[in-house]
Order: structure tokens, then C-alpha cells, then sequence
């Protein structure tokens, strides 16, 4: 079986190197007319035609690495899978006032006298933070934080367009008050799982 692998791994480079060389020819063989030599038409062309086949190396030189090093590529395409499916599912601000609209509603089915504490205060804080203007989200791709600022976008105070008076990045984390990962708001799911258990 090793045998058959080899024999077509060797198939496969030689076809794939067949290719690159063909389309390494089409490219050596285009000729501009005389009155485009030497013109930006010309050096745009050759840019372009240079930076092809810079990728080309380094897809070949990609391949040549995982033939071998395969746990190396195995670890390293995990993990840049795992970023994309992570940036793919990072929560945004609308789901995040979704998730809120969803609690809000599934608290006006409980009775008041059973209503969690912690649960019903993080939920009018979150609204209150809503309507007056200073909910914010920072996302870095692949998680999101939502955090409260001093001020709503709206307002042109002094103390509120100053950078020197904006919030310190030292006490950022005081600030945050859900975070947004894998499609999820983790403080809200956390704060909400007894809503309807009064103790």
C-alpha cells in the first residue's frame, strides 16, 4: 500500500508540475507590440505576471513543507480552520439585542415572584445601557466584547469628545459586560440560565 501511495504522489507532482510549466510558457510568450514596450501597460503587465508566479512558488513551496511535515500541516490547517469558523460565527451587535429581546420575553411569561434577582437587575442594566446610548461592541474577529462607554454617540460634550477624557484602555476590562464568542453571548447565557427561580 505504501507502495501505491508513492507511485501516486509522484503521478500527482508530475502532473501538477506539468502544469505550472505550461502556464509558466503562455506567460514568457506574450508579446506586447512595439508601441506598448516601455509603457505602464507594459509594467503592470509584468507586475501581475510576477506576482502569479510568486504564488505559484509559494503554493509549491506550501506543498513540498506538508509532504514533509504533515503533523506541522495538519496542526497549522486546524487551526486556521478554526479562526475562520470562529470569525464565520462571531455575535454581533444585533444578535446581542436579539438575545436581549429573547430574555425580556421569556421573563414577562414568569410571575414576578419568581423572577431571579440577579437575572431581572442584569437585564434592566443592559436596557438601560441600550436606550441611553452608551452599549458598544469591540470586535477582534473572532470574539466580541460589549462594553459601556461614559456617553452615547450622540453627545457633543466637552467631556464627551475629548481624547484625553475617553476611557483608559487599563480599566477596559471593568468596562465589559458580555462577551461574544462561537455565536454566543457567554454573560447572558451564564446570568439568565435560572431566570425563573427566585433565591
Amino acid at each position: 500500500m505504501p507502495f501505491l501511495t508513492s507511485i501516486l504522489r509522484k503521478s500527482f507532482l508530475q502532473s501538477y508540475q506539468s502544469k505550472l510549466t505550461v502556464v509558466r510558457n503562455r506567460l514568457d510568450s506574450i508579446a506586447f507590440p512595439e508601441r506598448l514596450k516601455g509603457t505602464i501597460v507594459e509594467k503592470w503587465a509584468n507586475y501581475w505576471k510576477q506576482l502569479l508566479l510568486d504564488y505559484q512558488e509559494v503554493i509549491v513551496g506550501v506543498g513540498k513543507d506538508a509532504r514533509e511535515k504533515p503533523l506541522k500541516a495538519t496542526i497549522i490547517a486546524s487551526l486556521c480552520g478554526g479562526l475562520y469558523y470562529c470569525s464565520q460565527n462571531n455575535p454581533d451587535e444585533e444578535n446581542f439585542l436579539e438575545k436581549l429581546r429573547q430574555y425580556q420575553n421569556a421573563m414577562s411569561l414568569v410571575h414576578e415572584s419568581l423572577h431571579n434577582p440577579a437575572s431581572k437587575e442584569h437585564l434592566l442594566m443592559v436596557e438601560r445601557s441600550h436606550n441611553s446610548g452608551q452599549l458598544r461592541r469591540l470586535s477582534l474577529g473572532v470574539i466580541s466584547f460589549m462594553w459601556l462607554d461614559d456617553f452615547s454617540k450622540e453627545t457633543a460634550t466637552y467631556r464627551a469628545t475629548c481624547s484625553y477624557l475617553k476611557p483608559e484602555w487599563s480599566t477596559f476590562h471593568r468596562r465589559i459586560i458580555d462577551t461574544g464568542f462561537l455565536g454566543q453571548w457567554w454573560n447572558f447565557r451564564r446570568k439568565m440560565t435560572d431566570y425563573d427561580i427566585n433565591y
